[in-house]
């Protein structure tokens, strides 16, 4: 819903609780983005976590493909 057409936000002439969480939510998310492409130690840490995750992936492919189907 647009804020603009929130009946809350109409009645407190400002944002609602909503409207705020979703700006303060918007504003963190942002920030995650902006450090992870900026912040060297960051994009190493990602870069090492995403490393983990295709192991971990190619080992449960692996495992799949090696166990009999009755």
């Amino acid at each position: 819903m647009n804020w603009e057409d929130c009946l809350a936000c109409a009645e407190a002439q400002d944002q609602c609780r909503y409207h705020r969480g979703v700006v303060a939510g918007m504003e963190y998310q942002r920030d995650l983005i902006t450090t992870a492409l900026t912040d060297h130690a960051a994009i190493d840490q990602l870069r090492q976590r995403h490393a983990e995750l295709e192991a971990n992936a190619a080992q449960s492919a692996a495992a799949d493909a090696s166990t009999p189907t009755p």
